[in-house]
């Protein structure tokens, strides 16, 4: 068995620089991050596959999820803010506890943003990949 980590030593990270020369910074108040890899099939099953499902791997799709503390004042969440109302595309990643980085451009496809009568405010949301997802 490997050696188990800490979910606490990932972290999202969406550039607040420009997307040539990207800065990448640590969200804000993040509470958890969560990269999410999925993959087509095309389904190639035939009499000749003895009752057995049989697949060839199809389109590659990627996204990230993401809850953090409201903090309206970090520039994350004024990024975040920022592109989903202008519709932009950026880049995100999320850092490994190895230092191991998964980097990409996204859209903002969701954000939540609760305050609770008793409880903490949290901002959540959910980024599309765009492209490709590079894992260095």
């Amino acid at each position: 068995m490997g050696t188990p980590v800490s979910g606490a030593t990932f972290y999202m990270q969406i550039n607040t620089g420009i997307d040539v020369a990207p800065t990448y910074t640590t969200m804000g108040g993040g509470v958890s991050a969560s990269l999410n890899l999925s993959m087509d099939e095309i389904d190639i099953t035939c009499k000749d596959s003895s009752n057995w499902h049989e697949a060839l791997p199809s389109m590659r799709s990627w996204g990230m999820d993401f809850e953090a503390l409201l903090e309206e004042d970090t520039t994350t969440y004024t990024k975040l803010i920022d592109a989903w109302l202008n519709g932009v595309k950026w880049k995100a990643q999320i850092t490994t506890p190895s230092g191991k980085k998964f980097t990409g451009s996204c859209i903002v496809s969701s954000l939540t943003i609760d305050g609770p009568y008793d409880d903490k405010a949290s901002f959540t949301g959910s980024l599309k990949g765009s492209g490709i997802l590079t894992y260095v």
